[in-house]
């Protein structure tokens, strides 16, 4: 097997782990070897402050045998340390700063660490170790003095213990018990680096994004491939931006191209990236939505899986679109026993014999005060018919070797989201599990589907079930210490049962939003260049349903919009929350300029872009509203407006709604145009409200779906009531008034007559007719987020659909060039062909487009324009 960029020679026992980023160093030392902190330094740089770190240490009597804890936040002097540690034949042990006290006494103990690396911020924790500190930020003017030469290397005897020495001490998360220590010897990660970078296909122009905490081996992964072949590392954000959608902003501002993450976190980024070229993901099952929602042409997504006691990764595989998830195929070197690549949740299941082959190269490594567990033979049967090894002495099955630790980084990011959107009552989601394991506390979060952007703790109903013997606890007490690490007091805390059986649809719902989407298209479609409603039968009063009901669909889908941008369930504040305020205003101005634009141009429909962008940039204001404020809101505005707008018109010697060619700016925007947005804004604020929800719980879906059909037997119901009880209301309404309740065939609102404000008819712009359509869309929403989670099939089905409303912009303004380019002046009244035509056509383009772009081309646009929003401060 031929050496990646950056291996080095084969020198059995002589190998060290720092050799690699020093061969890369003497490649190419001024290529850029970090950006963290806005810091950019280059391979000579850092290795220039890992040989100062090295010679001091080597000044304190650090050396071969020597174990340095590292207690720093992720920093240019942690990375440094890294390497410096090394350099000075010492073997580091990373401890999370943001562990309790007591799991960094045990560790420093267990591990009998001779000194420790932190800053005088975290002096204190340091001091509580009853270790050798140094605080590197006080000894910076003696470190810059130091030469920059790399030091000697360290003296090797010639026992096995210093041929094969440790390279680090990884301690594991304690989900069955104690945190096991997990020495690594050189010869371990040195072999993990000679493969993994050519099978996750890394290259020195890469740029990775490095998210994880030191004290977990995902790091290892993350830091040392991209080294080892030249490329740079990007040191994630500190605070609430680990995920979502403030996440997705960093990593396409900082032009990721390699991303390590665990399944949870990704579910919560939105799916963007173009740039983004290998994506490596493990630790816990990868949904298969998940890889349909990430794969593109150009892309590479890999699923690993490894515990820590055998180097980081053991297996991988490369997924792909419409085929099973497994964890694959061992890496080279990794002995297969011909085995085939399995199921993930088979893999994870509790084997009948855990043990696996010989112990090959890539897993030579003892337990740190464990001798007795070390020393055990490896065993001959299979895992279970899973390819990846585990030691008997380990007393972790496979199914919480890698998951757990995987979770529990994650967890870290979603205590900062707590502790940024305290105020919104986060809620714990916790199960008492009652097997006889050990005790731990593992409190898993509830990803946020795509549309939410958000990751958040749910409260199960009524207070967690405890075992028997154990006290009780509050899902929120003590939320970080938690949520990270074991603690032997509390009760078994274990992940809730699947999502579906317990009511929750994560992966419907991004799915869901854009089916309505599509259907609100093909509605428009309809409206435009569909046959005549008043042609009658199924056709006829099919076309009739999509007229006006698609264009409130569309609105109130536009409130969906602003809530996604502005932080949807717990609205973004701070610098987050200025940023988004600018997206919706720049996405406002343009739909604003590309509304008026294809207005001028003389297409004979009514277009609703400029409409749109003038509702995000009246309801802005409303954004950091919760769901009840909100519905209240637009309840209000429901009632009011209405009744103010033919006040205006009167008032303005208007004749009611004005059709396209009437365009007046602004008066037509605010109250002549077909659109209106005095009489749409409870449309958007709808929406935002309802975004606000848990659309994941099956309880809310059930009271949305309940409150819909209420506002339409309102709406609908009181007009054809009103019509016919209210004397001389239909009448006066005139030709057709009798149907005013629900179709438009009575025509548009003139103005003369109050009797119109009894009317329901889509564009009547009254407060029945608003209730109506908020009902219809709202039934329409949960019906498809209902669908799309319950019907599996249905997604494969609708896959064009979908696809049409992913990019609902670009189709709606394709519909419109369309009409313009054939001329088409009958509208409605076009023949059957002429509309499925145009929905054909749209679903051709989106699915085949979707194919090899995450965004439409206007969406994409859009995006970039936004874009800019990351400037503001």
């Amino acid at each position: 097997m031929s050496a990646v960029p950056g291996s080095m020679p084969s020198q059995e026992g002589r190998r060290r782990l720092h050799s690699f980023f020093e061969s890369s160093c003497d490649r190419v030392p001024s290529a850029t070897a970090l950006e963290c902190d806005h810091r950019v330094l280059t391979y000579a740089e850092v290795e220039a402050r890992a040989n100062r770190l090295a010679h001091f240490l080597h000044g304190l009597g650090a050396g071969p045998g020597s174990r340095v804890a590292l207690l720093l936040p992720r920093s240019v002097e942690a990375y440094a340390a890294l390497l410096g540690v090394g350099k000075a034949g010492a073997v580091f042990v990373p401890v999370d700063p943001a562990a309790p006290s007591d799991r960094l006494a045990y560790i420093a103990k267990d591990a009998d660490v001779d000194l420790v690396l932190t800053t005088s911020a975290l002096a204190a924790t340091a001091a509580g170790l009853n270790r050798g500190v140094v605080r590197l930020d006080t000894c910076a003017d003696e470190l810059a003095a130091l030469p920059t030469t790399r030091p000697l290397p360290g003296p090797i005897g010639s026992g096995a213990k210093d041929d094969d020495a440790a390279a680090y001490i990884m301690y594991t998360s304690g989900s069955s018990g104690r945190p096991k220590g997990v020495e690594v010897a050189h010869s371990s990660i040195c072999n993990f680096l000679d493969i993994v970078p050519r099978v996750y296909d890394v290259q020195p122009d890469d740029r990775v994004y490095q998210g994880m905490t030191f004290s977990f081996d995902f790091s290892i992964e993350e830091i040392w491939p991209t080294w080892s072949v030249g490329a740079t590392l990007v040191a994630g954000p500190a605070g609430p931006g680990h995920l979502g959608s403030d996440l997705g902003d960093f990593l396409d501002d900082r032009r990721i191209t390699v991303l390590y993450c665990v399944p949870t976190l990704l579910e919560t980024i939105p799916p963007e990236l173009p740039r983004i070229r290998t994506l490596v993901v493990g630790g816990e099952p990868c949904p298969a939505q998940l890889v349909e929602r990430w794969s593109r042409p150009g892309r590479r997504m890999l699923n690993t899986y490894g515990p820590t006691e055998a180097t980081v990764t053991a297996t991988w595989a490369e997924l792909s679109p419409g085929r099973p998830v497994t964890i694959g195929r061992p890496l080279p070197s990794y002995e297969d026993g011909g085995q085939e690549p399995v199921d993930e949740d088979e893999a994870r299941s509790p084997p009948d014999s855990p043990y696996k082959g010989n112990e090959p190269q890539s897993r030579k490594r003892r337990l740190v005060s464990r001798q007795s567990l070390t020393s055990r033979p490896w065993g001959k049967a299979p895992l279970n018919r899973c390819c990846c090894p585990v030691r008997p002495a380990l007393g972790r099955p496979p199914s919480r070797a890698g998951s757990h630790a995987f979770r529990l980084a994650v967890l870290v990011a979603v205590t900062c989201t707590f502790e940024v959107h305290a105020p919104m009552a986060v809620r714990a989601c916790c199960t008492a599990a009652t097997s006889p394991e050990p005790p731990m506390t593992r409190a898993v979060p509830r990803a946020a589907a795509p549309d939410t952007q958000q990751v958040g703790l749910r409260r199960v109903a009524g207070a967690a079930r405890k075992p028997a013997g154990y006290p009780a606890i509050s899902p929120l007490s003590n939320l970080e210490g938690m949520t990270q690490y074991s603690d032997a007091a509390a009760p078994v805390v274990d992940a809730p049962a699947p999502m579906r059986d317990r009511g929750k649809a994560p992966a419907g719902r991004l799915i869901g939003l854009d089916l309505a989407r599509g259907l609100a298209v093909f509605g428009m479609y309809a409206a435009h260049v569909g046959p005549d409603p008043e042609q009658g039968g199924v056709i006829g009063f099919l076309m009739e349903l999509a007229h006006g009901r698609s264009s409130a669909l569309f609105a109130f889908l536009a409130g969906f919009a602003v809530a996604l941008i502005t932080g949807r369930v717990t609205p973004k504040t701070g610098r987050a929350g200025r940023q988004a305020v600018a997206k919706v205003v720049i996405r406002a101005v343009i739909l604003l300029a590309l509304g008026t634009v294809l207005t001028m141009s003389g297409i004979p429909v009514d277009v609703i872009l400029a409409f749109y962008g003038l509702y995000f940039l009246l309801v802005l204001p409303l954004y950091r509203l919760g769901a009840g404020p909100l519905a209240v809101i637009a309840v209000g505005t429901a009632l009011v407006l209405p009744q103010v707008l033919y006040v205006v018109q009167q008032v303005i010697g208007g004749s009611g709604v004005r059709s396209s060619d009437e365009f007046d700016g602004i008066v037509s925007l605010l109250f002549t145009g077909a659109y209106p947005a005095l009489t749409w804004i409870p449309f958007v604020v709808a929406g935002m409200a309802v975004a606000r929800l848990d659309l994941a719980a099956t309880a809310v879906r059930t009271r949305l779906a309940l409150t819909g059909a209420a506002l339409m037997i309102t709406g609908y119901g009181g007009s054809w009531l009103a019509l016919r009880v209210v004397p001389g209301a239909a009448d006066a309404i005139g030709a057709g008034g009798a149907s005013a309740w629900w179709s438009d065939v009575a025509g548009y609102p003139s103005g003369d007559t109050l009797a119109w404000l009894l009317a329901a008819s889509p564009h009547s712009e009254t407060t029945l007719s608003i209730l109506g359509n908020t009902g219809a869309a709202i039934m329409v929403v949960t019906a498809c987020l209902a669908a799309t989670d319950a019907l599996p099939r249905l997604q494969s089905l609708a896959r064009p659909v979908i696809a049409v409303g992913s990019m609902s912009l670009t189709a709606y303004v394709f519909h419109l060039v369309g009409i313009r380019l054939l001329d088409i002046e009958e509208l409605p009244g076009s023949p059957l062909y002429v509309l499925l035509g145009f929905i054909a056509a749209a679903m051709v383009f989106a699915t085949v487009w979707s194919r090899f772009h995450q965004r439409g081309p206007l969406e994409w646009l859009m995006t970039k324009a936004t874009g800019l929003a990351r400037h503001v401060r």
